[in-house]
């Protein structure tokens, strides 16, 4: 399924010591709870959009952006994704009455 170029999101936690037996605030330094490892997971984007769309609902695309500028297109075909690369990959022919120029969904939805 993943690709190569295909953008992911990391996430790490702090495991702290003794955190489920002394309940504190922690602290900047580190004192009462000092950090003893993290857990960290990986996921890809296009994982996210799998199985979301029941099969015959075909040509959905979508737009992932960061806040730093970068875009990547994916496909979604009823449960099937395929990431189509980086960049705005979409049909303009299509960008009229979408949800193109928003920057959140949900306000587009709530427009309609």
């Amino acid at each position: 399924y993943a690709s190569s170029l295909e953008p992911v999101v990391s996430f790490f936690y702090p495991v702290v010591e003794n955190a489920a037996e002394t309940p504190s605030v922690a602290t900047a330094d580190g004192a009462n709870h000092p950090v003893v490892g993290t857990v960290a997971m990986t996921m890809f984007w296009g994982e996210r959009f799998e199985d979301i769309l029941p099969p015959g609902s075909n040509g959905l695309v979508v737009l992932i952006e960061s806040e730093c500028g970068q875009v990547f297109t994916y496909q979604i075909d009823g449960p099937s994704v395929q990431f189509l690369g980086a960049g705005d990959l979409h049909d303009r022919e299509y960008s009229s009455g979408t949800a193109a120029g928003y920057e959140d969904i949900s306000r587009y939805l709530h427009e309609l």
